[in-house]
């Protein structure tokens, strides 16, 4: 009846620390700044991206922006419950000056930053311009990894911009976003691959950059997908727990503080 009680017990303590450990991962929303649209005089429409809502049902987003990147204004704060693109506008501006910006996301677990675009007032639906393309840094990665590509362009003008995601290797989770997912191919077939993020407006003017990715681990030879049951987690998989708590309760039972 004793060595009953004592695995009950170590077995109600287990099961209370199962169910107060966190049932999933929660994160800081994502979010890309998209480029300024409707650029007048007086006025624009600024967009953006909302791409990861971090595990959370839903995160604020509001744009920052003004004439440097100090981002003296912001425009009024939302609340979106889902992934998707939203929008800004902003008056009181001035002809021919230009403007920085970037949308913002936050959630209870943190607040993320866009990055820094630009247009300039008074001068949207002018050809005389140029596109800027950065498809952001080399990457470095194992097998099957993913991360999000930090690309970004913009018409100098303030036009829109149209984004073409294309890799010789690996896959993006869509070609038409600046920021999208890639993950890399789950064999190790080479060692480099190339990923090229292609702009273009309504004008026919258009610019292109490239990012290196670089495999920097292998696939294991006879590694199989068929699962094992396990979930990386010390908590569930570790067969080690319930023996410590089985033996710390038979100590609690010696020492007669449990009968």
């Amino acid at each position: 009846m004793n060595i009953l009680r004592i695995a009950v017990v170590s077995l109600v303590v287990f099961g209370a620390v199962l169910v107060t450990s966190p049932a999933s991962a929660i994160s800081s929303p994502q979010v890309q700044t998209n480029s300024a649209s409707y650029i007048q005089s007086t006025y624009a429409t600024l967009n953006g991206n909302l791409y990861d809502l971090g595990g959370y049902n839903s995160a604020t987003v509001w744009f920052q922006w003004g004439t440097s990147t100090n981002y003296s204004n912001t425009t009024y704060i939302t609340t979106q419950n889902y992934s998707g693109t939203f929008s800004g506008q902003i008056t009181g501006l001035i002809a021919n000056q230009t403007y920085h910006f970037r949308a913002v996301a936050q959630n209870t677990a943190g607040t993320t930053y866009g990055q820094d675009l630009q247009f300039t007032a008074g001068q949207f639906n002018s050809p005389n311009g140029s596109i800027t393309v950065n498809a952001g840094s080399s990457l470095y990665l194992n097998p099957g990894q993913s991360t999000t590509l930090q690309g970004y362009a913009y018409d100098s003008n303030g036009n829109p911009v149209n984004y073409s995601w294309t890799c010789n290797g690996g896959s993006v989770s869509s070609s038409t976003v600046a920021q999208p997912i890639y993950t890399a191919p789950s064999y190790n077939s080479q060692n480099t691959y190339s990923c090229s993020l292609y702009a273009s407006n309504n004008y026919g003017q258009s610019n292109s950059a490239s990012t290196t990715i670089y495999i920097t681990g292998g696939s294991v030879l006879g590694a199989t997908s068929v699962s094992t049951g396990l979930t990386n987690d010390l908590l569930t998989d570790s067969f080690f727990v319930p023996l410590v708590l089985l033996i710390a309760g038979w100590w609690l039972w010696k020492s007669k503080l449990i009968v």
